[in-house]
């Protein structure tokens, strides 16, 4: 009796040792898989971050190229004072050149002899023109002329005004047109003696 009890006794505890060893192996398996699981979503995740990085990556090259393309742009808009009195000043006293003034570029000042501009109007860009005068009635004649055709226009400018003008791109000096260039007069409506300053820059 006693053996058979053995026996049983043998047999319950191998059930319990196979049973806890499946339920210990089912256990494992359950935490492998969801550690297989997390793995796999942080791998997904290192891969959008990895594409998102690469994404940065070339917008911010991209971003550098169109401020590299922006600077080329702003560098190639320059510009530079083609003529000035130094000062825009008020009257009583007033310094200035007498009127009528005329104005001339560098490639093309042997006509007439005005005073220079400077030389190489070579791109299409404008002039800005500020003027301070004793004169009410003083204005400004503007001409530029080029192979590509000419501008021409007046402008009554008063004791003081800023106005501008466009510049067509010049011909080269000597050329078979003695007649192109930029030319600025600028005078008075009214015979009366007067002073004007006088600063042009040219923008291109």
């Amino acid at each position: 009796m006693a053996s058979k009890n053995v026996k049983a006794l043998g047999i319950i505890c191998i059930i319990l040792i196979v049973s806890l060893i499946a339920v210990t192996a089912y256990f494992e398996v359950l935490v492998v898989g969801s550690l297989n699981s997390e793995i796999a979503d942080r791998d997904s995740q290192i891969s959008e971050l990895t594409y998102l990085n690469s994404t940065l990556h070339t917008r911010v090259n991209n971003l550098n190229d169109e401020v590299n393309d922006l600077n080329e742009i702003i560098y190639l808009h320059k510009s530079r004072v083609i003529y000035d009195t130094s000062s825009i000043v008020t009257y009583p006293p007033f310094s200035g050149l007498d009127l009528p003034a005329f104005f001339i570029d560098g490639d093309h000042n042997w006509v007439d002899g005005g005073m220079d501009l400077g030389s190489h109007f070579d791109f299409a860009g404008y002039i800005v023109v500020q003027i301070s005068s004793t004169s009410d009635s003083t204005y400004i004649n503007y001409t530029c002329a080029s192979t590509r055709g000419t501008f021409n226009l007046l402008r009554d400018i008063g004791v003081s005004g800023t106005t501008s003008f466009p510049v067509l791109p010049l011909g080269p000096p000597f050329s078979p047109y003695p007649a192109g260039g930029i030319f600025m007069t600028v005078s008075t409506h009214t015979a009366v003696p007067a002073k004007m300053n006088i600063t042009a820059t040219y923008y291109y």
